[in-house]
């Protein structure tokens, strides 16, 4: 494609996420198209006729209706609702933007459909990113990264080399995941999610909530600061 084409697409999801995602897609350097949000597509009946940031919201029938021949993104942060919108948007027979890197970056990642890498972030050798995954502003990405399905990356973040995101991982914004190894890749299992401004310095098993530095289950950080209030009254 030619650098300063614009493609027209539908993002589905009005809120200030949705409307964040179409910034960074309108104007993002990380791809040679930019791409222009035509409508947002809502399920709340109260935003539907409205407009968010001038750009009109419309309900799915209506997209469904005029519009699905125009490319989507699913936007919500929460990977759990972004897998449930997609299955959806694939089952009223709509289909989604393919994201293209520019091909003189050194190391370009290899990136499936509904997937897309926000401005000034990084991306080294080896990055395989999957579909629906969101890569926001100011990410880090190091070596020989796996990302799975609908895996969020808040802003900020750093994913060190040997680093495996299952399915639908959750990493909140300022999050540190440190190295693993070639043999011994660092996985965060499939469902699991990491507080913000966390450091990972070991796997995580799938769908465990884990915080802190070093991260830990938030189970475990509870009942140590349980613990804690009730020494103190003594």
């Amino acid at each position: 494609m030619d650098a300063g084409t614009v493609r027209e697409i539908v993002l589905y999801g009005a809120s200030g996420h949705g409307l964040a995602v179409s910034a960074m897609l309108g104007g993002d350097s990380t791809f040679p198209v930019a791409m222009r949000t035509v409508a947002f597509i809502d399920d709340t009946p109260d935003k539907i006729g409205t407009s968010l940031g001038g750009i009109p919201i419309v309900s799915f029938g209506q997209w469904k209706q005029s519009l699905s021949h125009i490319p989507c993104f699913v936007t919500p942060g929460n990977p759990a609702s972004r897998k449930m919108m997609v299955a959806r948007v694939i089952e009223a027979g709509g289909f989604f933007e393919q994201t293209y890197p520019t091909i003189d970056r050194p190391f370009p990642p290899i990136i499936g459909e509904g997937s897309y890498i926000g401005p000034y972030s990084h991306v080294g050798p080896a990055v395989e990113i999957g579909s629906h995954a969101q890569v926001m502003s100011s990410v880090s990405m190091g070596h020989d990264i796996r990302l799975g399905n609908y895996v969020t990356v808040c802003p900020g973040c750093t994913i060190s080399g040997y680093v495996v995101l299952e399915e639908c991982v959750f990493l909140g914004a300022g999050s540190v995941i440190v190295n693993g190894r070639p043999d011994r890749p660092l996985v965060i299992g499939a469902g699991a999610s990491v507080a913000a401004g966390s450091v990972v310095t070991r796997s995580v098993p799938p769908g465990m909530r884990v915080s802190g530095n070093p991260a830990r289950p938030l189970r475990e950080l509870v009942a140590e600061r349980r613990q804690f209030r009730l020494s103190s009254r003594t």
